[in-house]
């Protein structure tokens, strides 16, 4: 049921998923930008900027991509 909807569904599926990982970067990222904001320190919270700066990319990517299978599936048909 999983693989019909994500064939017949392909832009809702991966602009969820693209969404899911920004919301889960934009959550981290204001941690680490509150962090620095009040002591000013880069380094304590490297591993957490390293994530968001991951999840940002991947994020983007899968929609990007997203749109360009979407399109491709339209004129395709």
């Amino acid at each position: 049921m999983l693989r019909t909807y994500r064939d017949y569904e392909l832009l809702r599926t991966f602009l969820f998923i693209g969404r899911l990982l920004s919301f889960l970067e934009l959550i981290i990222g204001f941690r680490v930008l509150i962090h620095y904001l009040l002591t000013g320190m880069e380094t304590s919270y490297l591993p957490s900027a390293t994530l968001t700066a991951v999840l940002q990319m991947v994020g983007f990517q899968i929609i990007v991509l997203c749109l360009v299978a979407d399109m491709l599936g339209v004129t395709g048909s």
